[in-house]
């Protein structure tokens, strides 16, 4: 079956790994309010980038068109995805209590939870500012800090006052953004992650590997 592949951004091949399939009639349910509904959960697998997810089908008396005779089944994949979904990416240097706020951000993100977005990503800001021991009384002054630390330059310092400003409006104004807006919001906050704490892994691990060299 064909079914769209968040990390090969397609509609690819899966096959189901495995199902389990339920039957609901008012007979089994008496508090059913409709003749009867039929549910089944998929474990799939894109055949492609070899990505397992999961699929969830419901069928209900209530989902035949009257005229045809079609059925029409709900279809819900988890984690939920779609041509504009963005996918997690894995920073190993990234510290967990950032990790975690990432991660929710871009759960926000693919849930249309736009506000919730858009302050989770200010959020991120705050807390890449204070593991970096920047104590400065507002966001203003934390995100200078970045540049003035030498761990931004600084136009991406700059540039990242505009999370601060889209928060500050998500959260008090309730003025939504885009997705648009949040989309390129989400790639600033990545780039700033590569830069903090990827480059530093990396540099670090390149250290050592020449001391190893040194060494043998």
């Amino acid at each position: 079956m064909k079914v769209y592949c968040s990390k090969c951004r397609n509609q690819t091949n899966h096959k189901v790994i495995f199902e389990h399939k339920e039957v609901y009639t008012p007979e089994s349910y008496p508090e059913m309010q409709i003749d009867y509904a039929e549910g089944k959960w998929q474990v799939i697998q894109c055949q492609g980038c070899e990505d397992i997810s999961f699929r969830e089908v419901w069928l209900t008396s209530e989902d035949f068109d009257p005229f045809t005779g079609e059925a029409s089944e709900n279809i819900t994949l988890y984690p939920l995805r779609d041509k504009d979904s963005i996918s997690v990416r894995r920073f190993e240097g990234l510290p967990r209590k950032l990790r975690k706020i990432y991660q929710e951000v871009i759960e926000s993100y693919n849930n249309n939870l736009l506000i919730l977005c858009a302050a989770g990503l200010r959020a991120l800001v705050e807390g890449i500012c204070s593991l970096e021991s920047i104590n400065e009384r507002n966001l203003q002054k934390k995100i200078e800090g970045l540049f003035t630390k030498g761990l931004l330059t600084k136009q991406h310092s700059d540039i990242l006052h505009e999370h601060r400003f889209m928060g500050n409006s998500a959260v008090h104004e309730l003025d939504m953004p885009s997705k648009e807006e949040l989309s390129i919001a989400i790639k600033i906050i990545e780039h700033t992650i590569e830069n903090l704490y990827e480059l530093r892994e990396q540099i670090e691990e390149l250290r050592w590997l020449k001391q190893r060299r040194k060494k043998d």
